[in-house]
């Protein structure tokens, strides 16, 4: 049986996480942001695009549980495809 994680080394791990991925980022020039194949066809651009969209959602799953509310996983009437897809092309033209 796999022991729990406590809250301080899960947000000691998420900031040596974070950390880790800016460090790789600044070895990656613009030109690389935007070229194909990193997982599949997404671009490096597309993968943050990505972790930006759950980071916030995750955010907002942590907030309505601290208010007691039931987390809302996907606005009515959109799929974890379409959210997903909605979100990230939104996300993706900003970076």
């Amino acid at each position: 049986m796999e022991e729990q994680m406590s809250k301080p080394k899960l947000l000691e791990q998420l900031q040596f996480e974070r950390e880790r991925l800016e460090k790789t980022l600044t070895m990656i020039n613009e030109q690389q942001m935007v070229v194909s194949g990193v997982m599949e066809e997404w671009t490096v651009k597309d993968v943050l695009a990505h972790i930006t969209v759950w980071e916030q959602r995750m955010v907002r799953w942590l907030e309505q549980t601290v208010r007691d509310e039931v987390p809302e996983m996907l606005p009515p009437g959109m799929t974890w495809i379409s959210g997903t897809s909605r979100l990230f092309k939104c996300i993706a033209i900003a970076i």
